[in-house]
């Protein structure tokens, strides 16, 4: 099943808090259903520019334009679950059982580790069939095998809803895992390369590894 149609335009957005400039002169686009990886060093502004694309923060300048519904996880998990419901009232049965919840269902958010509530996290903003997902470091905190397991989970519903998808992550191997179609670095406050991520270069660095 595919939801409505996506996309995503930033057409140079700037933007500025309390006289600080955090982002300069932004521009991208990115088509429905496809997959972009955003990267750059800490303070580069890629958590300001995903807010900006949620619509959480308005741009001093230019103009951003979204196409469907979003659906959109920030770094701290808490900010967008609800504390006084138990797992089972966030999440199915069988998201439990494929982020590995099923033994914390009867459990409040409060009292789960920071693996699992970010696990919880992930599946709650996948509760709801998106147009558009935005995630802010998504595998934070996660180890190996809780870090593909997350991966595999993101990758079937985003391909099975046709969505786009756009996350920051400081790793180039989520981005080769998730199938990406483009790459987007952030360095002093502007987008210093856009460029695509095909089939081909990541079978020749998973070659290479």
């Amino acid at each position: 099943m595919s939801v409505l149609p996506a996309s995503i335009v930033l057409e140079s957005i700037s933007i500025e808090i309390e006289g600080k400039k955090i982002l300069s002169e932004i521009s991208f686009s990115l088509t429905s259903g496809r997959r972009a990886c955003m990267m750059g060093p800490s303070g580069s502004g890629k958590s300001t520019l995903l807010k900006s694309v949620a619509g959480l923060i308005k741009p001093t300048k230019g103009f951003i334009g979204t196409i469907g519904n979003i659906g959109y996880l920030p770094q701290d998990s808490r900010d967008i679950i609800p504390p006084w419901r138990t797992v089972d009232k966030l999440i199915t049965p069988e998201t439990a059982r494929l982020l590995g919840l099923v033994a914390q269902m009867s459990q409040f958010p409060n009292s789960l580790s920071g693996g699992q509530l970010r696990r919880l996290a992930i599946g709650f903003v996948f509760s709801r069939s998106k147009s558009i997902y935005l995630l802010d470091e998504p595998f934070n905190g996660l180890d190996i095998d809780l870090r593909e397991r997350c991966v595999s989970f993101i990758s079937a519903a985003v391909k099975r809803l046709g969505s786009t998808l756009l996350f920051i992550s400081h790793y180039e191997e989520d981005a080769r895992s998730l199938e990406v179609n483009h790459m987007l670095r952030l360095t002093d406050n502007k987008l210093s390369d856009e460029y695509k991520f095909s089939v081909a270069s990541r079978a020749e660095a998973t070659n290479n590894a």
